[in-house]
């Protein structure tokens, strides 16, 4: 489907699609710590839906200032 892969970008390895990604800013908390909600509505049509996330943040240690996390995929299950 294209929306799982792995591509360098910026020193870092990209593993979801950048054509279908959605960004956020988020801001932690002193100990770096954040957390999302994702609320799904119950719609039929959303069983099996594949997800694909991937955290990125701006770290002075990391390659080119960017860090980022391993990717994560998951399916909305009825």
């Amino acid at each position: 489907n294209g929306r799982l892969g792995s591509m360098p970008v910026a020193g870092i390895q990209l593993l979801v699609d950048p054509n279908t990604a959605v960004s956020l800013f988020l801001f932690t908390d002193a100990w770096g710590g954040a957390a999302v909600t994702f609320p799904v509505p119950p719609v039929a049509g959303y069983v099996g839906l594949q997800i694909f996330a991937q955290v990125g943040w701006l770290d002075p240690c990391g390659p080119q200032g960017i860090t980022a996390s391993r990717g994560l995929q998951f399916a909305i299950r009825p």
